[in-house]
């Protein structure tokens, strides 16, 4: 008897304290399209639920910050048609009855040029318009973006937005171009995810593809400090290469994970190709000497970052030294015995640079951008006799070319959709046709951003592409490398993981040249990964037998070169215009172990 008393007093006791606890605010959650999705279509299903709203609230939805509807929290899903192309910003807010905003989520997706009709033509009169003054009938396009793979520069690279926060409030402003970050892997497959996302149901040559510069090295701090620094005798640099570490992102504090597959997947789906940029971005000697003495060099040095404090000018009549890690490649106010302009010294670094790159990615890189367009000018002999065509941004003069950028920068420019139309037009429609963005790593990095602003660079170049295909429709997308070899003598060839790509620009109808087998361009992962394991063992005489027959091998596979003739290039006409020809003495057809894409 007194048991079933005490229980109904308990449970009495529960109903009362249900009675008082206060009603739960009401909160919505976006289901669908799930964040950064990519969709084919113009009409999109708007799936949500909202919890814990009272009778009075409203649900109203925002498409790129633009109300669309005012619905009942208890609706489920919308569905938006006729949606533009693009990236767009997706919020459900609830709201009560005087307006106030009590709960909200938003997520991003894309809408690919696959959602448009007709999606191939477009932008005829724009194109008629501006086609009275070309130069070359099919003007080109390289995006290329500097800065993948950088953990370091002359100011901080920050591993989060905390970080960025911390450092502002110390009294240091980083400006635009200061807020940097590394990139981490939700930014690789989101950036991939866009570029197949706007390249769906486009003709070939209107696919957009990136042209990465990579930085191929980056500090070990955790390495450093055990050998003393910053202030031990014993103190030197260390360093994380691509091709025989985990890569520099993955190093304290950026702890980014191994990041190589997503790196190589990129080139193998053809979404990006990539070229040299740099091994450090820093001067690494004079970094080593101001951790000894320079006070904010120290603090950041402790927290896993690169700065200097670089505002002591030199003074007239005065021995002041300007400190400055500006940059890895050229000294403009030398540090005697630490850092000078030797370029023995300078082309050394830079060959372990251009050696890990060519050990990392399977081919050697036919464009450079110097960190900060700064370099020696005898370096254009050292770089051509390497094989490079030329550089970007940086003018050396012959035999290296060079290029300059429209730049299109919406994480530092105002008005960058804009301003880079203007310069794209006049490149077009006035000048060779041949039109090179720069759009930075930075621009797609989202650890020292929120969603909502990584989302709206991403909008805008999303908008430059397909305003491009618009205006332009003979416009051929390329890489980097490739707007080099077109602007050098109107013809190209580029190396994929699983073809050759050849494009004849030229005024005559047939160009003849000598084809390698793809074997001999590209060294495909898997027989990196070997090589390198090789490189890492102690072998004996046994062992570099094996290796000796394996290479004898391998040579014996390879043939001669073929002939093939390559004709004028006409696209959209779905034929591939070459003529195929026997190689003297070889006996197979030139399409054996290679591809040849018109």
């Amino acid at each position: 008897m007194s048991a079933c008393r005490l229980l109904t007093c308990c449970c009495l006791i529960g109903l009362v304290r249900c009675s008082l606890t206060p009603r739960s605010p009401a909160t919505v959650r976006i289901l669908s399209p799930r964040k950064y999705a990519v969709l084919h279509t113009d009409t999109v299903q708007i799936i949500y639920r909202v919890e814990g709203a009272k009778v009075e609230e409203s649900a109203r939805m925002f498409v790129n910050r633009s109300m669309m509807l005012e619905t009942h929290t208890t609706q489920p899903s919308v569905t938006l048609a006729g949606m533009a192309p693009g990236v767009c910003e997706l919020t459900v807010k609830v709201e009560d009855k005087d307006g106030k905003t009590v709960a909200e989520d938003t997520t991003w997706f894309l809408i690919s040029s696959a959602a448009v009709e007709g999606r191939g033509a477009g932008g005829g009169e724009a194109w008629e318009e501006g086609r009275k003054n070309l130069v070359i009938p099919w003007p080109a396009v390289a995006f290329g973006s500097d800065d993948w793979g950088r953990i370091a520069d002359t100011i901080p690279i920050f591993p989060r937005q905390e970080d960025l926060e911390r450092t502002e409030k110390g009294g240091w402003d980083p400006g635009a171009w200061g807020r940097a970050t590394v990139e981490q892997a939700s930014d690789l497959y989101r950036l991939f995810d866009m570029v197949e996302g706007i390249n769906e149901g486009c003709r070939e040559e209107q696919k957009l593809v990136l042209s990465p510069y990579f930085v191929v090295g980056g500090p070990d701090h955790k390495r450093m400090r055990a050998m003393g620094c910053p202030d031990g005798e014993s103190c030197s640099y260390a360093e994380n290469l691509l091709h025989n570490t985990t890569g520099a992102p993955s190093s304290w504090p950026y702890c980014r994970g191994d990041l190589r597959r997503l790196y190589r997947s990129g080139f193998e789906q053809g979404v990006w190709h990539p070229q040299y940029h740099g091994r450090s971005h820093f001067d690494v000697r004079a970094w080593v000497k101001y951790l000894r003495e320079d006070e904010t060099c120290r603090k950041f040095f402790e927290q896993g970052m690169v700065f200097c404090n670089d505002t002591e000018e030199e003074e007239e009549g005065r021995g002041g030294q300007l400190r400055s890690l500006l940059s890895e490649h050229v000294r403009e106010h030398a540090i005697p015995g630490v850092s000078e302009n030797d370029p023995e010294v300078i082309n050394s670094w830079m060959e372990e640079g251009l050696s890990s790159f060519l050990r990392f990615w399977g081919f050697p890189p036919l464009v450079a951008a110097m960190p900060h367009h700064a370099c020696l000018s005898s370096s254009g002999d050292f770089l051509f006799e390497r094989g490079f065509l030329g550089l970007d941004n940086s003018h050396l003069g012959p035999p290296l070319l060079s290029s300059l950028r429209v730049g299109f920068e919406p994480c530092c420019l105002p008005l960058s959709v804009s301003r880079a139309r203007e310069l794209v037009r006049w490149t077009v429609e006035e000048q060779d046709g041949l039109v090179n963005v720069q759009v930075h790593a930075q621009n797609f990095h989202s650890s020292s951003s929120n969603g909502t602003e990584v989302m709206r660079r991403i909008r805008e170049v999303v908008e430059l592409v397909l305003w491009m295909r618009r205006r332009y429709p003979r416009m051929v997308f390329v890489t980097e490398s490739e707007l080099m070899q077109l602007r050098a003598g109107g013809f190209s060839r580029e190396v994929w993981g699983d073809r050759v790509v050849y494009r004849n620009h030229n005024e005559e109808e047939e160009v003849k040249l000598r084809i390698d087998l793809h074997s001999e361009l590209y060294t495909p992962p898997r027989v990196l990964a070997r090589e390198e394991a090789r490189r890492k063992m102690e072998g004996g005489a046994g062992q570099e037998g094996a290796e000796e027959g394996e290479e004898k091998e391998e040579e014996a596979r390879r043939k001669k070169p073929w002939l093939v003739f390559v004709r004028r290039i006409q696209y959209g006409t779905g034929r591939r215009e070459s003529n195929e020809e026997e190689a003297a003495g070889g006996g197979r057809r030139i399409f054996e172990g290679l591809q040849i894409s018109l």
